[in-house]
């Protein structure tokens, strides 16, 4: 596509293969923070009845009494926009509101891509921008890595529409996009304030 980003002489594809010429980095983030998560919980799970493990966000627990849980305003970090209520089951969240920065660069004004952030359209290299913020919630039972997988999910989210992700996968979500009207599935276990752009989802 005309003005995507290339890796020029730094990497070569051969069908699903990369190959680069130099040392490479990884950083498995937010899957694999799920993945600890799902590690500690089932070495937890035959030894104790009840637990809650949180990573930064990254939520799995079993508990007799449901847990409440803030959603936090993506436009203010203090404030929140509503409630989840959680006894068991993983839950993860996304949000470029706290990895994010701004160039300040002539090419970037140019290119209207001042305000910069993690989580990219693979397509054309820029910021998502058309979601602000999303919370999935998966079963404890049906996958190993339900913390993994909702945390992959949460960041999908910001790409795909949540009613093309459920065919493949069991999880119910949340999601507000940039004009702040939102989105909610019907068994996501928890609820925005009072809101007029509100909608319910399928």
């Amino acid at each position: 596509m005309h003005g995507r980003p290339t890796w020029g002489n730094d990497l070569r594809r051969q069908g699903a293969v990369l190959t680069t010429v130099g040392p490479v980095s990884l950083d498995f983030g937010a899957v694999g923070k799920g993945y600890l998560v799902d590690l500690i919980a089932n070495l937890l799970e035959p030894q104790v009845e009840e637990y809650l493990i949180d990573a930064g966000g990254d939520m799995r627990m079993r508990t007799s009494h449901p847990i409440s849980i803030a959603m936090e305003d993506p436009g203010d970090l203090s404030a929140g926009v509503g409630r989840i209520e959680l006894s068991c089951g993983s839950l993860c969240a996304s949000a470029p509101s706290r990895r994010h920065w701004t160039d300040r660069s002539e090419d970037a004004a140019a290119a209207g891509l001042t305000a910069l952030h993690h989580i990219l359209d693979a397509i054309d290299g820029h910021p998502i921008d058309r979601v602000l913020a999303s919370w999935v919630v998966t079963g404890g039972n049906d996958n190993e890595h339900p913390t993994g997988l909702a945390d992959g999910l949460a960041t999908a989210l910001f790409l795909v529409p949540p009613e093309a992700l459920v065919a493949g996968f069991s999880f119910s979500c949340a999601l507000m996009y940039v004009d702040r009207q939102a989105v909610i599935s019907d068994e996501f276990p928890g609820r925005f304030f009072i809101d007029p752009n509100i909608h319910p989802s399928t």
